[in-house]
């Protein structure tokens, strides 16, 4: 589509959007954790309480529903391997030790991703998030901005 709205290849049009100034002057805050041991406890309890939720029960509808197990839904995390299980290709035990696998390999690539932004509001939490001092490091950030 990009192609046949502006006749040129794919290529070019990636070498002149990333040549081009950016649209906006984003503000970026990354919020994450001083230790990385705590993110990664925090990922393994969230994935128990979403088993506990009855995600396994969600997937069951989801599939019984006719949905196709192709569909980018079906293949994030979580959703892919609770329905591998349910499908007998692994125990649901596994299937979890798979998804908090997967959410922490995911977490990594984020704190990856967000250290290319030099400018960014960085929160490094403790033990668990502060969210009244998060909500005030923010807010002074968007105001030396000037965004607020």
């Amino acid at each position: 589509e990009a192609c046949l709205a502006s006749d040129e290849t794919m290529t070019e049009h990636d070498v002149r959007t990333r040549l081009a100034p950016p649209r906006y002057d984003a503000a970026t805050i990354v919020l994450s954790y001083k230790n990385r041991a705590v993110l990664y406890r925090h990922i393994e309890e969230r994935v128990d309480r979403m088993m506990a939720a009855g995600l396994a029960e969600e997937v069951r509808e989801i599939i019984d529903s006719g949905a196709d197990m192709k569909c980018t839904a079906m293949q994030a995390i979580g959703y892919k391997e609770t329905a591998a299980a349910l499908r007998g290709e692994m125990t649901m035990e596994e299937a979890v030790e798979r998804i908090k696998r997967g959410t922490r390999r995911y977490a990594k690539r984020q704190i990856s991703w967000c250290s290319r932004y030099s400018d960014a509001l960085r929160i490094d939490w403790e033990k668990k998030p502060d969210y009244e001092e998060g909500l005030r490091l923010s807010t002074d950030f968007l105001r030396s901005r000037g965004v607020i």
